[in-house]
């Protein structure tokens, strides 16, 4: 430990400010760069041309870990900001956004527990209270922010299954469209049971008007599975005039699904 007080796997104030002022100007560079493609590829022998090789013994500065990032990482990929990238699933971020991220890891929140976290615990509730009056939940409505799409649904369907059967069992069916998100099967065999039995409710214009006229001729199918239906997965555009959202919670809520 020097007279800073810092030891050598530390770094010193300056050195942590000097090191965040040239990330923020990589980054910036980076994202507002007019000559970047929307997807650059690397083949797998020049990806390990480029960063293979042993450990480093000695440390390296990090101005030349930040280079060689640039440079040798970050420009391959894909680019789902980009106005020419029409490709996969479409993705793009925000700058104050990723700042909440540098925010949330530099001051490596720990919000598992009130104790430890009142300050973000309030935040997060604050921002499920929002979601409850735009949604139209009622106001006794609760849940958590994840870190996205797989982990929602692991987490509805833990919900479902503690909800309505309890533990683990054997028995248990799930309704979901023909075009069912990976995430959800795993997260079935995971939270569920590892028999959790799946049905396709071929949720399609042209056979049903709506998610909901599908899980209601799906629940009939019921008995004769001698399976517990807990779940039904909605697949549908809530963003349009009319969604069958709505009228497809009161199905499923009608069949305690």
């Amino acid at each position: 430990m020097d007279e800073t007080g810092t030891t050598e796997l530390q770094m010193s104030a300056a050195e942590m400010r000097d090191a965040g002022y040239r990330t923020v100007d990589m980054l910036v560079s980076h994202l507002t760069d007019p000559a970047a493609p929307p997807l650059q590829r690397g083949a797998a022998a020049h990806m390990r041309e480029l960063l293979g090789g042993d450990a480093p013994e000695d440390p390296t500065p990090f101005a030349d870990v930040l280079a060689q990032l640039e440079r040798d990482v970050l420009a391959y990929r894909a680019r789902g900001d980009h106005p020419g990238f029409f490709a996969f699933i479409s993705y793009c971020g925000t700058w104050p956004g990723a700042l909440g991220d540098f925010v949330a890891s530099a001051a490596n929140v720990y919000a598992s527990t009130w104790l430890e976290s009142a300050g973000p615990s309030q935040v997060e509730l604050e921002v499920l209270g929002w979601f409850n009056e735009w949604i139209g939940y009622p106001p006794t409505a609760a849940g958590i922010l994840v870190s996205g799409g797989s982990a929602a649904n692991m987490t509805a369907l833990a919900c479902a299954r503690e909800s309505l059967v309890g533990p683990m069992s054997d028995d248990l069916l799930a309704y979901v469209p023909d075009q069912a998100h990976s995430s959800v099967a795993r997260a079935a065999r995971k939270y569920a049971s590892a028999n959790w039995s799946s049905r396709s409710s071929n949720v399609q214009a042209k056979r049903y008007t709506s998610a909901a006229s599908s899980k209601r001729r799906a629940s009939h199918h019921c008995v004769p599975s001698r399976k517990k239906p807990a779940a039904a997965v909605g697949r549908m555009r809530t963003e349009r005039r009319n969604s069958p959202f709505a009228s497809s919670c009161r199905c499923t809520s009608g069949n305690s699904i």
